[in-house]
């Protein structure tokens, strides 16, 4: 009985203890392969550098105690209905258990292990996994860079020309059937927005002019409810009564703002 709970014990740190080596190993991988912009990264994700400690001691005592609990309630005259039967059961069950009560103690005594670093017997591909974590940082980062220096170069254009169209139209597709028509548009402007209305010009495979409404040659399309934040885009599709539509040409002809504010074509 004894021997099964001191061989359980052993099992359970042994098990925290790979957390240890695992972590010990690829720290010392990414110290050596990883530049300085991927390790401050990896600092502000806190990945990188840390260590995981976990407390052998109370556990450990845990289980000492528990052995003399054992053996005092097994082999002592006060409780002689416990018989060497019985302890052997226990002592099996507790074989079982503890490894997993030790990891869960481990877990509720000290902090968990650092962000991203589980024990795995793969170190490579967890090493390739933290790789792909700090590269994909430093991407998004950079799109954010790129996107503030827009945004700035947007405040600027937009303060010297304030009449200058909000949206601008980056693809057109007609459907299949020549009934459905796509508009991209693109905000270029520093503020959101919730709402614009184009006109829309249809021609045939020829490229003759066809008519897309009931009561005009143009289709008058309006989309709301929407929000384009700066730099952002957007998908519009209109249905027009035409199914012989091959190309179209669109015009934005009115821009709502977040904030109230319209753009109108002159």
């Amino acid at each position: 009985m004894f021997v099964a709970m001191l061989l359980s014990t052993l099992s359970g740190c042994a098990t925290i203890l790979t957390y240890r080596i695992d972590n010990s190993e690829i720290m010392e991988k990414i110290e050596k392969n990883w530049s300085q912009e991927y390790k401050e990264v990896a600092k502000e994700l806190g990945i990188f550098p840390n260590e995981y400690r976990p407390n052998y001691v109370l556990p450990v005592a845990g289980d000492l105690l528990s052995i003399y609990i054992f053996y005092k309630i097994g082999y002592s005259e006060t409780f002689p209905v416990f018989c060497s039967e019985t302890m052997d059961g226990l002592a099996a069950l507790y074989s079982l258990v503890e490894p997993f009560g030790i990891y869960w103690m481990n877990r509720m005594l000290n902090p968990p292990p650092p962000k991203n670093l589980y024990a795995t017997f793969d170190k490579s591909y967890m090493y390739q996994k933290l790789t792909k974590l700090v590269e994909a940082e430093i991407e998004r980062r950079k799109k954010e860079a790129e996107k503030e220096r827009q945004l700035k170069i947007a405040k600027e254009l937009f303060k010297k020309n304030p009449n200058k169209c909000p949206l601008k139209v980056v693809e057109t597709y007609v459907s299949f059937s020549g009934n459905y028509l796509y508009v991209t548009v693109r905000n270029i402007s520093p503020k959101p927005v919730i709402a614009f209305k184009v006109k829309i010009e249809g021609y045939n495979v020829f490229g003759d002019r066809v008519s897309l409404g009931t009561l005009s040659d143009f289709l008058y399309g309006l989309a709301d409810n929407i929000v384009i934040e700066p730099l952002e885009e957007y998908r519009a599709s209109w249905f027009t009564l035409s199914d012989t539509t091959h190309t179209i040409k669109v015009e934005i002809i009115r821009v709502l703002y977040a904030d109230g504010s319209q753009w109108v074509s002159q």
